[in-house]
């Protein structure tokens, strides 16, 4: 006796839809652009800045819902990353991970990483 198996079709997944995927809007954290720098080649081809270069001094780190993620995944702070994570991922790796999710609970809307 043979049973026919049919595949079960995919549901679209929620956090799949057009509108999540569209980038999101402006947050009033982002650092204002950059000013350009200008390259000038002399005859000797080698190039000499007209401009100084800007100092980046901090990082913009804004949050970035997944409602997978959010439901199934696991707090950077669990004995689990401690126990599975951190062998392959690397100790500063993990404390980053712990210190930015300890930024998103005060700040959840982003912040500036110095």
């Amino acid at each position: 006796m043979t049973s026919v198996h049919q595949p079960i079709p995919p549901l679209p997944h929620p956090s799949l839809s057009p509108a999540s995927l569209s980038p999101p809007a402006p947050s009033p954290l982002s650092p204002a652009p950059a000013e350009a720098v200008e390259v000038v080649l002399r005859s000797d081809a080698k190039p000499t800045v007209a401009s100084p270069r800007p100092q980046i001094t901090h990082l913009l780190v804004l949050p970035w819902p997944d409602i997978v993620i959010d439901n199934l995944g696991v707090d950077p702070r669990s004995d689990y990353v401690e126990q599975y994570w951190l062998g392959l991922v690397g100790p500063a790796s993990v404390l980053l991970m712990r210190h930015l999710a300890l930024r998103f609970e005060a700040e959840p809307e982003g912040f500036n990483l110095d």
